[in-house]
């Protein structure tokens, strides 16, 4: 719609039109927290789930005492988390680079997918017991909780 009304009040054919520049919210410098942060946050949390793949596939682990199906549960989410891995090392690279709108775009596609999937973790370990001995501990649905955490964060920054 603002595409037409400023081809109508410029008086001009749509292939003369120059586009209209947007910039992302957060250059209005009113965050609590600086972009810096966003950027180390992103990077940290990418690292921290492929080292978490790592882990899981590169040491023994007991399933005994987990639900039946666990591993084949689990699985799956290892290429969903290399997408948010990646999104989130590629945007973190372009925010540092000064590439602001594309850094924000890259932050809030990877925040949503770790909001998604923290959410479906979550649920599935409070349903399973996994706050209980001997499957888990309110810890580890608490550290399970901190996909949710870090995607509000990037989320609420960039609005």
């Amino acid at each position: 719609m603002i595409f037409f009304v400023e081809i109508l009040s410029a008086n001009k054919l749509p292939f003369n039109h120059k586009p209209t520049i947007y910039y992302s919210n957060f250059q209005k410098d009113t965050h609590v927290i600086s972009l810096n942060f966003i950027i180390g946050l992103e990077v940290v949390w990418a690292l921290l789930i492929i080292q978490n793949w790592i882990r899981m596939f590169t040491t023994e682990h007991d399933w005994s005492n987990h639900p039946v199906g666990y591993w084949i549960h689990e699985k799956p989410f290892v290429w969903p988390d290399a997408v948010i891995a990646v999104l989130m090392l590629i945007s973190a690279w372009l925010l540092y680079s000064g590439d602001l709108v594309n850094g924000e775009k890259l932050s809030l596609v990877a925040a949503g997918m770790t909001l998604f999937l923290g959410i479906i973790d979550v649920v599935y370990e409070i349903q399973n017991d996994f706050h209980k001995k001997p499957l888990g501990s309110i810890g580890h649905v608490i550290e399970t909780a901190m996909f949710i955490v870090v995607a509000l964060v990037i989320i609420v920054f960039f609005f």
